[in-house]
């Protein structure tokens, strides 16, 4: 009987580690799935600065041209 108590105990404590372990996993992978949604969020950004920091600098070109 304590075998079969003992062996019981074993494969709960298993089951619980398995099932820490995945939820670890999905908590991770929800992560990596946000950083990811952030990193396009950035680069998105990012290009949109660069278009606005061009249209800057042709601004700034045109205005000295003017200015001569």
């Amino acid at each position: 009987v304590v075998t079969m108590f003992s062996e019981a105990l074993r494969k709960l404590d298993e089951n619980t580690v398995n099932y820490m372990i995945d939820e670890l996993k999905k908590e991770r992978d929800e992560a990596v799935t946000a950083l990811a949604e952030r990193d396009a969020t950035v680069s998105e950004m990012n290009a949109t600065l660069s278009e606005k920091n061009a249209e800057i600098a042709k601004l700034k070109a045109q205005l000295a041209e003017r200015n001569k």
